[in-house]
């Protein structure tokens, strides 16, 4: 923590909440998460909220390439609308995946049965 602090002020306010708040955000969901409910449930809680985050991603793209050229609300709305695009596409993906291994599991449990 103590690096990604010392980086953030150097690299002034730009970088300065993605370097801090990423990290420490995800230690401290992290870290409570493990102290109630165990290390398995907070290592699966963090490693999805790192695919999320792709959907903030996507928003802060979206602004930072249109908040000159677009009226605000516009600019929101667009954001916004490429943000559910990527939790749609990540939900789809993940429906996929589970299907997948559910067949594969259905298709041992035929061949042992």
């Amino acid at each position: 923590m103590s690096i990604a602090t010392t980086v953030a002020a150097k690299s002034g306010p730009l970088l300065s909440g993605v370097l801090v708040g990423f990290p420490i955000g995800l230690f401290t969901i992290g870290w409570t998460l493990h102290e109630r409910y165990g290390s398995h449930v907070a290592r699966a809680t963090v490693t999805i909220a790192q695919k999320g985050m792709l959907s903030l991603v996507a928003f802060s793209v979206v602004v930072a390439l249109t908040v000159d050229k677009l009226v605000p609300m516009t600019t929101f709305t667009v954001a916004l609308l490429a943000s559910l695009a990527v939790s749609a596409a990540l939900f789809l993906i993940s429906q996929r995946q589970h299907r997948r291994a559910f067949a594969r599991e259905a298709a041992i449990d035929a061949r042992a049965g």
